[in-house]
């Protein structure tokens, strides 16, 4: 059984692809009508754009980076986590290979996110304020009150 590439974008990848999105070129493609699929026709683009830039493997985690990931993970989480190594030459080609599905899957995500993010304070309710509950103070009342008539 053969295990699938790894599909994750690193941080310094993700950094890229924002900074490519924002090119005219894409923009445009992007502003096509949706019978012309603008994001298939924009990731493509953004795709070949990528592929120029990103010719190496990604590197491995310095022993700071992964200090510092180790510390910030969930107590429960800590036990499990590794290093990232080195990506190899084999992966690299493997994960090169899946750019076109990552990265339209990518700028599908991150367009929605930005959709989403923009609607935020233009939404058609009021902001709801909850009030909170009564305490009662038991003590204060009288036992009969509580209880009843005797």
């Amino acid at each position: 059984m053969t295990s699938k590439p790894a599909r994750r974008l690193h941080k310094t990848e993700v950094a890229l692809l924002v900074q490519l999105v924002q090119h005219p070129d894409i923009q445009a493609k992007l502003l096509l009508p949706r019978t012309e699929f603008p994001v298939k026709q924009a990731a493509a683009l953004l795709t070949e754009r990528f592929r120029e830039r990103v010719t190496t493997p990604a590197p491995g985690e310095s022993d700071k980076e992964f200090k510092i990931r180790l510390r910030n993970a969930h107590k429960s989480r800590k036990p499990f986590i590794q290093r990232i190594v080195a990506e190899t030459d084999a992966a690299f080609e493997a994960r090169q290979a899946a750019f076109p599905d990552t990265i339209y899957k990518w700028l599908g995500q991150w367009l929605h996110k930005r959709r989403v993010a923009g609607n935020k304070g233009i939404r058609g309710r009021a902001p709801v304020f909850r009030v909170p509950a009564k305490k009662h103070n038991r003590k204060a009342r009288a036992p009969e009150a509580a209880h009843g008539p005797t």
